[in-house]
């Protein structure tokens, strides 16, 4: 009996330990997986224009989110379409703005790489800042997935 008490004790060490593997396995594969998954928030990189407010790019900071806003550029709020396009191109930013003059630059011409348009006509800040926190995810989710026109309106989300 005790021989057949040492093999079950072994047997039962070896699945402890295999369990053991395999559970640090999955542990593992989680954390890389969170990565993966949290990877797509850096791909979002942004520059904030002129005509929206320098906390929303604050608020995207705050996020994690790498972004500028115009004055933050040497010529500030005279900082022309041209060098928002041209640091959008150079720095793979994303141009999030009210202007629909980047809409025709990007149908147009093809640039900037990638534009954020907000049509929430005037609304406060605290609004945008929570619409924004309400669609975060799915935002980026089609930034990461090479969308490179996307409109935000209070009710819905266009993407091209």
């Amino acid at each position: 009996m005790t021989k057949f008490c040492q093999i079950i004790r072994t047997l039962n060490r070896k699945i402890y330990l295999l369990v053991c593997c395999m559970l640090l396995l999955l542990q593992i594969t989680k954390g890389f997986c969170y990565l993966m998954n949290t990877r797509k928030w850096w791909f979002c990189v942004f520059i904030v224009d002129t005509q929206l407010p320098p906390s929303l790019a604050e608020f995207l900071k705050r996020r994690g989110f790498d972004a500028i806003h115009v004055m933050d550029c040497p010529q500030g709020s005279l900082t022309s379409d041209k060098e928002i396009i041209n640091i959008a191109s150079k720095e793979s930013r994303i141009v999030i703005t009210k202007d629909s003059d980047f809409r025709d630059y990007y149908f147009l011409r093809g640039y900037p790489p990638a534009v954020f348009l907000l049509q929430l006509g005037n609304i406060k800040n605290q609004e945008l800042f929570f619409l924004l926190d309400e669609h975060i995810e799915q935002i980026t989710s089609l930034f990461s997935n090479q969308t490179k026109f996307l409109i935000l309106q209070k009710n819905r989300i266009i993407f091209f």
